[in-house]
């Protein structure tokens, strides 16, 4: 295998050694070969080679110095824990680190386990709240088919008023549902639509189009307007895409988004708010807080 050292200049990468990794000598052998040829100890190729993991733009930002080498290995050792992360989640972890824990890592890295585990805490309900949704939503969609005397299902049916994006997506959530070229069954489709989908039916272009025929799937809404359901469930979107991509949420009002996951919920269901509520874990791992 062939690996490239690099030390970290003061405007770019520059490539200091190109050595071969035989199975003789191993990983371990390698490194001290390489140690031995750059005058370094193996501590220091390790490093640098931890260094090499990162994500492009982390690196560019090494080479100028923007990120510190002592950082780089912070962000080197974070991804190894949690691989996956890009650049952007690495780069957040240090801004993270060093505004809200004065450069204190220790207390950082607790903040952001807990971070993780209240993310997790949350992602549950909100997987409860998206089925529930999606199913009221659906149920009233297929009801107004039947009151007009639509024999179609109602995301294939053209006369249904979608914008553009909304077919976009039920086009892709076919093409999902059914790629292994056998009948696409109805409950498939509706659950290849993602949550971003439904939550867009109760934007405020369908106020006049749709909302008269989905007002129906939140019975026990204080009223029918359709800004009583749409704000709530916007938050939650833009809230569960940050749990998604793996940001950090420790610096919202976790409080008012668990409160609205019960809104909804009780909107559609008040029985099921009260079951979500008593199984959730979201207000144990608040009291947890670091």
């Amino acid at each position: 295998m062939q690996v490239i050292l690099v030390v970290q200049g003061s405007s770019e990468e520059e490539v200091v050694r190109t050595f071969e990794e035989n199975s003789q000598e191993g990983e371990r052998g390698a490194r001290s070969r390489a140690a031995e040829r750059l005058s370094r100890d193996r501590s220091w190729v390790t490093n640098q080679l931890a260094l090499l993991t990162l994500p492009d733009e982390v690196q560019s930002q090494l080479s100028s110095g923007a990120v510190s080498e002592r950082d780089g290995r912070m962000l080197a050792r974070h991804l190894k824990d949690h691989p996956g992360l890009n650049a952007e989640g690495l780069l957040g972890y240090l801004s993270f680190v060093v505004t809200q824990c004065a450069g204190d890592h220790a207390a950082a890295l607790a903040l952001y386990r807990w971070n993780s585990d209240v993310a997790a805490a949350f992602f549950e309900p909100i997987g409860h709240l998206e089925i529930m949704l999606r199913n009221a939503l659906d149920a009233q969609l297929v009801a107004g088919q039947q009151r007009r005397g639509r024999t179609a299902d109602w995301y294939t049916d053209r006369k249904v008023p979608f914008g553009d994006k909304a077919r976009a997506d039920i086009a892709q959530a076919q093409q999902r549902a059914g790629r292994r070229g056998t009948a696409i069954p109805r409950g498939k489709v509706i659950a290849e639509l993602s949550f971003g989908f439904w939550r867009f039916l109760l934007a405020r272009q369908y106020k006049t189009k749709l909302w008269p025929d989905l007002a129906g799937a939140f019975p026990h809404a204080p009223d029918r307007a359709l800004s009583t359901v749409e704000d709530p469930v916007g938050r939650l979107h833009k809230f569960r895409n940050r749990i998604a991509h793996h940001e950090g949420i420790w610096h919202l009002p976790l409080d008012a988004r668990r409160n609205d996951i019960q809104t909804v919920i009780g909107f559609i269901a008040p029985a099921a708010a009260t079951w979500v509520h008593d199984a959730s874990r979201i207000n144990d791992v608040l009291a947890r807080r670091p």
